[in-house]
């Protein structure tokens, strides 16, 4: 009777230490590759969840995590719990990783797998249904295989985690568009690769049922009459079941596929708004009036992304390396103006273009749905309007972007987004030499993981003294300058340049990166600069000496639509000039610009 005490203690001190060591486990691998917070209550809640769950699947089936029951899951639990968030540490290069993003991956492992315990447990207990249960089982850890391989496939051919814009792609192709993708990008070999590793696990894992649950010993523990044993039963197939829902939701591939669908939503609402909108469009002196009427040419507007210009040589002559060989030659060029006080509206993407591209700044108050963007008044001007981008469609949620892109006649993508920005000097070499053109390239620049942002054969900036991660970033400043320079260069003797304007999205800080949790004013000093041909200084003298007069003022780069528009002589019905650098009304100072949408003064930076 003392063995039989003893040994039940034994157990239950298992059933509950076992999930507290596991979980630990997990914690512990998820601090090693670079996950932060993990001790923080909002990430040991999710932890304790877990425990609980594996506690009470360990107590309704009498098995603790070490006995033979449990081992098919292990399969499931390890696979789902280490793969993405081991794939999504990888993909952010060393930059910080918060636990929310393993938490998804880690609760669905643990509930996924403490669900296939339960089906295993009742395919024991039940004569009839035990071949029903099993195949739920077998076809639960199928399914969270192939979509692991599938995101391991992912990851090996791109060498980043699945993004939101891939799946863009996946909800807008049809039969034939994705035969023609499986022949020509993937490949018959590696498709049928996949599904025989596909069978090969379900047959695998088939296998270990057998093993896991063919003794009559784990039958006879089994109690289909006991009431209690039953509704535990059923509350656990529900938590789990509700749990694998919520957080399925939060992860690969529903999450991506539901941003995918609210990105398509939002661009057809967005277009059927601003269709009614901007039949409202009016220009203040007509459009004989306009630069393309008055000077025939292109005008481009590049978007950088993540340039700081304190790590610019053009505008910061003390760096201690030059990264902007180019830029500081032609800032002694008279054509040249460079901006002394650029800054972004908000340290983040999505929103500084929301107002960068529209007409909507941070001190007018303007309804987005009803105002009007740059390509509007480009149009309306009479440019042909043309959208060059090295960015994902989707830009990592930069809706405005993507939708202005949808409005310009002609918008093309790099084929690889992301990749090397040269690209898009090819994608320049499209459009026709003759005519007038407005052309916005948005570039990938000193995006995250910097390294990537550069040929593998691209010699960078070396500082001494510099942290790796500064250098790396410095090196895309400098390839960004090459780049640029091919652009104008082109542009200048084949396209009839008049006019070019360059600002970079949002900032870069060399510790936090950007974003509005940690705001520095490193997030938000960009570099503004234009260019404007000879025959635009000699046709628009007083505009010029305006922008000259007001170099050294603060500007701040949701007043893009208002410059813009008075640069190219397109005035209108939604024109402040007292936002415009080429009117003499420019009346912005550092008392009152503001970023980070109103949030942040931009005299607490001016010294």
């Amino acid at each position: 009777m003392g063995k039989i005490i003893r040994n039940n203690y034994r157990k239950w001190i298992e059933m509950v230490m076992l999930p507290i060591l596991l979980v630990a486990g997990f914690f512990a691998v998820y601090s090693w590759i670079g996950y932060e917070r993990g001790l923080q209550w909002h990430s040991l809640r999710k932890g304790l969840e877990a425990i609980v769950i594996l506690w009470a699947v360990s107590v309704m089936t009498q098995c603790s995590l070490k006995e033979k029951l449990w081992r098919p899951a292990y399969m499931v639990l390890f696979m789902y719990a280490l793969v993405y968030p081991t794939i999504i540490s990888i993909g952010r290069k060393g930059w910080i990783t918060d636990f929310d993003f393993a938490a998804p991956y880690f609760l669905i492992a643990v509930s996924a797998a403490s669900l296939i315990t339960v089906f295993l447990y009742l395919g024991q207990a039940s004569r009839k249904l035990g071949y029903l249960f099993n195949f739920l089982a077998t076809f639960l850890a199928t399914l969270l295989f192939l979509n692991t391989l599938i995101y391991i496939g992912y990851f090996c051919v791109y060498h980043t985690p699945f993004v939101a814009a891939d799946m863009l792609a996946i909800i807008q192709t049809n039969a034939s568009e994705a035969r023609q993708f499986i022949e020509g990008q993937i490949g018959l070999l590696p498709l049928l690769l996949g599904v025989i590793l596909t069978v090969s696990f379900a047959g695998m894992f088939a296998y270990l049922i057998k093993l896991s649950t063919h003794t009559k010993a784990k039958k006879s523990n089994a109690v289909n009459d006991n009431q209690k044993r039953k509704l535990l039963c059923a509350v656990i197939v529900l938590v789990c079941g509700y749990l694998i829902c919520y957080w399925g939701g939060k992860s690969y591939p529903y999450n991506e596929y539901r941003m995918a669908k609210s990105y398509v939503s939002v661009v057809q609402r967005a277009q059927k708004e601003h269709g009614e909108a901007v039949k409202k469009l009016e220009l203040l002196h007509g459009t004989n009036q306009t630069l393309p009427k008055q000077l025939p040419g292109t005008v481009i507007f590049i978007i950088g992304e993540s340039e700081n210009r304190d790590h610019m040589s053009a505008f910061n002559p003390s760096y201690p390396a030059e990264t902007t060989p180019w830029l500081s030659r032609e800032s002694q060029n008279r054509n040249f103006i460079l901006l002394a006080n650029g800054y972004a509206n908000y340290p983040q993407t999505t929103p500084s273009l929301e107002m960068a591209l529209t007409g909507v700044n941070q001190y007018n108050h303007q309804n987005l749905e009803t105002a009007f963007n740059i390509v509007d008044v480009a149009k309306a001007a009479g440019y042909d309007t043309w959208w060059l981008s090295n960015q994902s469609k989707m830009g990592d949620g930069t809706t405005a972007a993507g939708l202005v892109a949808s409005w310009t006649d002609h918008h093309v993508w790099t084929n690889h987004p992301m990749g090397d920005d040269m690209e898009l000097l090819n994608l320049l070499k499209n459009v026709p030499k003759e005519g007038n053109h407005f052309i916005i390239i948005h570039l990938g620049g000193s995006h995250l993981r910097y390294a990537e942002r550069v040929p593998a054969d691209f010699e960078g900036i070396q500082i001494e003294g510099n942290p790796e991660r500064t250098n790396e970033y410095d090196s895309t400043v400098l390839y960004t300058d090459q780049v640029m320079k091919e652009i104008f260069e082109y542009a200048q003797q084949n396209l009839n340049l008049q006019a070019l304007v360059y600002s970079s999205d949002h900032g870069e800080d060399m510790v936090y990166s950007h974003g509005a949790g940690k705001f520095t004013y490193d997030m938000v000093r960009i570099p503004i600069f234009f260019y404007l041909s000879p025959d635009y200084m000699q046709a628009y003298e007083k505009k010029v000496e305006n922008l000259k007069r007001n170099k050294k003022k603060v500007f701040t780069n949701d007043l893009l639509y208002d410059t813009i528009s008075g640069m190219i002589a397109a005035e209108n019905n939604q024109y402040e000039s007292k936002y415009d650098l080429f009117s003499t009304s420019y009346e912005l100072t550092a008392g009152t610009a503001l970023t980070k949408h109103g949030q942040e003064r931009i005299d607490r930076d001016i010294h």
